[in-house]
């Protein structure tokens, strides 16, 4: 049951170009190592068994620009300022008692 079997993938020229675009961008070696970190990454955020930790995945107009803004602050990555900066703000604007108390109830269940 622990063996390893072979899954065939076939795509057009136009996604095969921006997928090694995407893979050069991004530091794989070939198209094909970003597709299995891709599918891998996938199939481990579906059956993910935590409630505590999730992947979000949102469309962001202007990255460039925010990419720049952390490259100069010295933040690391886009994702990584993105969560600290949802954290601080959630710090920043702490929830009233009434909101923290219901909160509370819709997470127990």
């Amino acid at each position: 049951m622990g063996g390893k079997r072979k899954m065939s993938l076939t795509l057009d020229d136009q996604l095969l170009a921006c997928l090694s675009e995407k893979a050069k961008v991004d530091g794989f070696e070939k198209p094909a190592a970003l597709a299995r970190y891709l599918i891998i990454n996938g199939l481990n955020d579906m059956t993910e068994q935590t409630d505590r930790v999730k992947t979000l995945r949102v469309k962001i107009e202007n990255y460039q620009e925010i990419a720049a803004y952390v490259r100069e602050k010295k933040f690391g990555k886009p994702e990584y300022f993105a969560a600290y900066a949802m954290e601080y703000y959630m710090n920043k604007n702490q929830l009233s008692a009434a909101q923290k108390a219901r909160a509370e109830r819709s997470i127990e269940g």
